[in-house]
């Protein structure tokens, strides 16, 4: 399942902030296009207003000497703030796709 799919799963922000040593994380989900070494992961679902999941957004390696490379609640709390806006973007993009596929 890994971090991804507990971000789904929970529709909520999950992290992972040992990264690939975390014991939640599943290589094959959490690191599918093979970035290399994951020393930290955040993964949020992006949902749209009917409450349907769109996608999910995966953050990596996070760098940053003044917070030790660590998430933070506030980085949990900015991701919040924008996944209901990509899951908006992300639902209109579908529905503009399939009305294109119509004409």
């Amino acid at each position: 399942m890994g971090v991804t799919g507990k971000a789904i799963e929970n529709k909520k922000v999950v992290i992972a902030p040992k990264g690939e040593l975390d014991s939640s994380f599943a290589p094959e989900v959490d690191n599918f296009s093979s970035v290399g070494t994951i020393s930290n992961m955040m993964a949020g679902p992006m949902i749209n207003l009917n409450g349907d999941i769109m996608g999910v957004v995966q953050l990596f390696n996070k760098e940053s000497p003044e917070e030790d490379n660590q998430i933070t609640q506030r980085d949990q709390e900015e991701l919040n703030c924008i996944l209901v806006s990509l899951g908006e973007i992300v639902q209109s993009a579908n529905s503009k796709y399939e009305f294109t596929k119509l004409c």
